[in-house]
């Protein structure tokens, strides 16, 4: 059960009261063993769990993880890989069935990446939540500048763009090779990589979802320009956009999951053209944020 009192800091109770006891029981055992492994400023759960869309789905094997970011003083200890990946292994053996991905960063390594304008740490100071908290470092999210969009729509633009090619590569290898599954996989990350590039460019905000419809959704609100990922006009379109959005998941773990060569080849040709748009209006977005951080210096 939770303890009735609690470390002095440690908040489990009352941040997370929309998760089950269970999970609550599970994140203030996990606090402690931190606690426990060295002197540390702040413990943050964000993700799905802090928002409250985790998935647990003992069908499909599918199950969000307890996302928790340790800050600390010492540099030498957030460095020390050993002490946190033990640390990490000890979370996970209370954690039941739930996945423990645990990342260490230095206060002062938060506040320089904030300083960039990191869409990462943003969410993880705004959308997550303090399970303990010393209070004895603050820490500011300070307002994005257009300089600073203008860097991180660059900087998102030129990787996503360069992964979600490596990404069709080996779609194109599986598929060719009769891996259909794990081509289906391929292709649903094709797509959410270059949703994720359109979202950096024009919002500098990246929220932590796979959902290709929903974040489909955002590109179109983003950027009403681009158009949907299928084309409304398309006969088959909600059954494609269905199979595609169920390759994230099921195409893993379900073996009842089912795809032929040529609904691949279909979805293939829309998510190439998706591409293609995509690629063209961001470039036009960064054209005119490079003119913004010049105008405001």
């Amino acid at each position: 059960m939770l303890l009735e009192q609690p470390e002095p800091g440690c908040v489990v109770a009352r941040a997370v009261t929309h998760l089950p006891a269970a999970k609550q029981q599970q994140l203030c055992a996990i606090v402690h063993i931190i606690r426990a492994t060295a002197d540390i400023e702040r413990v943050i759960l964000y993700g799905s769990h802090a928002r409250g869309d985790w998935v647990d789905d003992p069908t499909s094997g599918y199950l969000s993880d307890f996302d928790v970011a340790v800050l600390i003083a010492s540099p030498v200890l957030a460095a020390d890989e050993s002490l946190w990946a033990d640390c990490q292994d000890r979370a996970r053996e209370v954690a039941g069935d739930t996945p423990v991905s645990l990342i260490v960063h230095t206060v002062e390594d938060v506040r320089e990446q904030l300083a960039q304008g990191r869409s990462f740490f943003r969410d993880v100071m705004t959308e997550g939540v303090a399970l303990y908290d010393t209070g004895r470092a603050a820490i500011t999210v300070p307002a994005l500048t257009p300089a600073m969009h203008h860097a991180l729509a660059q900087d998102a633009f030129t990787h996503y763009f360069e992964h979600a090619a490596q990404l069709y590569r080996s779609f194109e290898r599986n598929l060719a090779h009769g891996s259909l599954a794990i081509a289906a996989f391929e292709l649903h990350q094709v797509a959410e990589t270059i949703c994720k590039a359109v979202l950096v460019v024009f919002t500098a905000y990246l929220p932590k979802m796979h959902d290709l419809d929903e974040l489909g959704r955002r590109c179109t609100h983003a950027c009403p320009n681009l158009g949907p990922l299928v084309p409304q006009d398309v006969p088959d379109r909600k059954r494609l956009v269905a199979l595609l959005r169920a390759a994230y998941v099921d195409a893993r773990y379900s073996f009842a999951f089912e795809v032929s060569r040529k609904e691949l080849v279909a979805l293939s040709r829309y998510v190439c053209a998706f591409r293609t748009r995509a690629e063209w209006v961001c470039r036009e977005q960064l054209a005119e944020l490079g003119a913004a951080a010049q105008r405001h210096g």
